[in-house]
């Protein structure tokens, strides 16, 4: 009996070997496909970075490329302001548009053209003191004077 358990166990640890060594390489194996499939995927990420680097200097150039198209129709639209229109302010403001002068230095301009709002009227208006009253006039419809107010 003792001879049939050293058998045994000889054989299994025989069979546990074989089955180790074939799991082993069975697992290498899939190591080895994963390690090319990471590679891959970091291939494959690295050239999207490259892509998306591409696109943004793409959007970077048609930015400035419409950037000085806009400048120049700003310019030529200035140029022709002043050689045809008559307004003063829409010179002023396609000035500023062309960057010909700044938003500042317009608005200061505009500022000194305006008049300082008043409170009272030139004429008979509104804010006169003698709207709305009403004079005495005399039998022959002329006004009568009053006497002189001190």
């Amino acid at each position: 009996m003792s001879n049939s358990v050293w058998i045994s166990g000889v054989i299994c640890l025989v069979v546990g070997a074989v089955i180790g060594i074939i799991i082993g390489r069975l697992m290498s194996s899939r190591r080895s496909a994963g390690d090319s499939t990471s590679s891959e995927q970091r291939n494959q990420q690295q050239q999207l970075r490259q892509d998306i680097d591409d696109h943004f200097q793409q959007l970077t150039h048609i930015a400035d490329q419409l950037s000085q198209q806009s400048k120049t129709l700003n310019g030529t639209l200035a140029e022709q302001a002043n050689r045809l229109s008559q307004n003063d302010s829409v010179k002023r403001r396609l000035a500023v548009l062309s960057g010909a002068r700044s938003a500042e230095e317009v608005a200061e301009e505009e500022a000194a053209t305006l008049g300082v709002p008043r409170d009272y009227a030139d004429a008979k208006g509104t804010l006169s003191e003698g709207f709305g009253i009403r004079h005495p006039q005399d039998e022959y419809g002329e006004q009568v004077k009053e006497p002189p107010r001190f």
